[in-house]
């Protein structure tokens, strides 16, 4: 008896894809994963390189810390606020010296004063007012003018005028400077 088999012994059916190795995508996703993990490695080594450096460079900082005395510093460091304070003092400073030397300079010899008063606040202009004599009403007008003269003076008042018993003037002066006039300069 012949024997029928039923179950075909050769594959009737061709498969839908032949697969020709890895696709596109498979080439680009292994192409990325390998420079991620190049770029992975660089950093890591990077990192390393930094902590490595960071290490050398605080070992360096304590040797140079051991250098230096501590109570040298703390002193310097009261000096040198010492020496701050010192310059915004002199700053602010301000000194009647250049008047006196405004008034001997530009002081007629017809001219002279008995009563010297002044006021330096920080919101006003420095002010100085003086009594005094003149020789005659001219030499008086021409002291004021003198005094008008300078730079450093913004403002002259006269005021008071009397006739003394010798023929000479009484008179009251009030000048106002400009405030940079009577700082502290060094020469």
């Amino acid at each position: 008896m012949d024997k029928t088999a039923f179950i075909p012994k050769k594959n009737v059916s061709k498969p839908f894809y032949k697969s020709k190795g890895p696709g596109l995508f498979f080439g680009v996703a292994l192409f990325l994963l390998v420079i991620s993990g190049l770029f992975a490695g660089g950093v890591y080594a990077y990192r390393k390189m930094i902590e490595k450096r960071v290490g050398i460079l605080s070992e360096s900082l304590k040797r140079a810390q051991a250098g230096f005395e501590p109570a040298l510093i703390i002193e310097l460091n009261k000096v040198a606020g010492k020496i701050d304070s010192s310059k915004i003092l002199l700053k602010n400073h301000r000194a009647l010296t250049p008047i006196f030397e405004f008034l001997q300079k530009f002081t007629l010899k017809t001219v002279s004063f008995s009563k010297f008063d002044y006021k330096f606040s920080k919101d006003e202009d420095p002010l100085i007012s003086m009594g005094g004599t003149a020789k005659s009403y001219a030499s008086l007008a021409l002291q004021e003018d003198e005094f008008q003269k300078s730079k450093n003076v913004k403002n002259v008042s006269v005021s008071n005028l009397s006739l003394s018993n010798g023929g000479s003037i009484s008179f009251n002066i009030e000048i106002t400077f400009n405030p940079d006039f009577i700082k502290y300069r060094v020469k």
